[in-house]
């Protein structure tokens, strides 16, 4: 006979501790959520309430990949980032409340219509929809006022990339009723860095800002990483390099080429590369770099502007 959730969660619990498993409660609320539909804050408020046979299934088979240490964004396939749903595999990193430091400071420097923007090593479009939505709310923009052209060297992230876009309703184009031309508001393209596959970055309008996470975790240290992310997330998307700088590197050097004048730089940073990363910029010119921090009061974002 199935159980109740508070059996089930005790049960849970026990086995995810035993898999040292950090915030095994919260883990095994988030999974209950999956399965019963009651919201993972008020789960000990539903312990007397039994389960069904399907529902105990499909929980001791998430839990079972839970003990072998995929993260739950795998495991459910799907994930919110700025409260916005974003489809997850294995392919691409897992979005984190971490990156959404990154997406406010850049909504907060979105300042007027027709801005354009760069997101490189785009992976899940995470932060590249996330400002298209939101940028659009806060400028009160148009489909086709605000464009964003997204990066990256895995075509199986961009396909990643490219459902995101469509299950958070984003159109790739739009037609104007005045002038008939149609105008593309988004695009995810292949490429190393700033060299696209069958596209030349610099035939481009300049982009009023580029934005990236780019992998920044050391050599040495991807294989001792937490197993959620060292066996299960792409290691493309992690090895940053023997000091985890050379994406910064490459990105600082050619990045004014594609930036406007007075247009701005901003990255996500591990949280011990703040001054490294600071430095890197004010070295190749960039003015105004500053270093903020996410809520964990961590360095977690550097930003400069590009001045010819």
């Amino acid at each position: 006979m199935p159980g109740s959730i508070g059996e089930l969660r005790t049960e849970s619990i026990h086995i995810l501790n035993q898999s040292q498993i950090p915030d095994s409660e919260i883990d095994t609320d988030y999974m209950l959520e999956k399965v019963t539909g009651i919201p993972h804050h008020t789960m000990k408020a539903h312990l007397e309430q039994e389960m069904t046979k399907e529902q105990e299934d499909l929980f001791q088979s998430m839990l079972l990949r839970r003990k072998n240490r995929e993260p739950l964004q795998q495991i459910f396939g799907e994930w919110d980032f700025m409260g916005l749903p974003f489809k997850v595999t294995r392919d691409v990193l897992c979005p984190r409340p971490d990156t959404e430091s990154l997406v406010e400071q850049c909504l907060n420097r979105m300042d007027h219509k027709g801005m354009r923007f760069l997101d490189m090593c785009t992976g899940s479009g995470c932060i590249l929809i996330s400002l298209i939505i939101y940028g659009r709310k806060k400028l009160g923009a148009k489909p086709g006022e605000l464009y964003g052209l997204g990066v990256d060297v895995s075509e199986k992230a961009l396909s990643v990339a490219r459902e995101n876009a469509a299950i958070n309703h984003l159109d790739l184009s739009v037609v104007d009723r005045e002038s008939g031309e149609t105008a593309s508001y988004y695009e995810f393209a292949r490429g190393d860095l700033f060299r696209l596959k069958g596209q030349n970055l610099s035939e481009m309008e300049p982009f009023d800002f580029i934005v990236s996470n780019p992998p920044y975790i050391r050599s040495g240290e991807v294989g001792i990483l937490m197993p959620e992310v060292s066996k299960y997330e792409p290691k493309k998307a992690l090895d940053g390099g023997k000091d985890g700088l050379d994406f910064y590197r490459r990105i600082v050097a050619d990045a004014p080429l594609y930036l406007k004048n007075g247009g701005f730089l901003a990255f996500e940073i591990g949280h011990d590369q703040g001054p490294d990363v600071k430095a890197l910029m004010e070295h190749k010119g960039y003015k105004n770099v500053q270093v903020y921090k996410d809520l964990s009061y961590n360095d977690r974002v550097v930003i400069g502007e590009n001045y010819v």
